[in-house]
């Protein structure tokens, strides 16, 4: 290769280098915007659900079959009333209950 061919060769190859950092940048600006939006939905139904759980310790009141509802959407995720590791209508696979600790005095009474 002659040496204009060389150097033309690298500008491409530059070029073509930060034409490439320059989408990856953009996609991931893109990507951590959508995961701050789902940490900003799941930090609202964990406070939601937590409000729940406060509300129902402080009455001592069990749920009740109508209370069994996903939070937000109304509508129903199969919790069965057997399932007594979960706040209301959410199944404990679903709030990695592996972290955290059981709720024994909450999950009395309930089955």
């Amino acid at each position: 290769l002659s040496a204009e061919a060389a150097s033309r060769l690298r500008q491409e190859v530059r070029g073509g280098f930060e034409a490439l950092r320059e989408f990856a940048a953009t996609e991931a600006a893109k990507a951590m915007d959508v995961a701050r939006d789902e940490a900003r939905i799941v930090h609202r139904e964990v406070m939601s659900l937590d409000m729940r759980v406060a509300t129902l310790e402080s009455t001592g009141t069990p749920p009740s079959a109508s209370s069994r509802s996903v939070v937000g959407g109304g509508s129903s995720c199969g919790a069965s009333s057997s399932d007594s590791t979960s706040a209301p209508g959410v199944r404990a696979s679903s709030l990695n209950a592996a972290a955290q600790p059981p709720r024994p005095h909450l999950d009395a009474g309930f089955g």
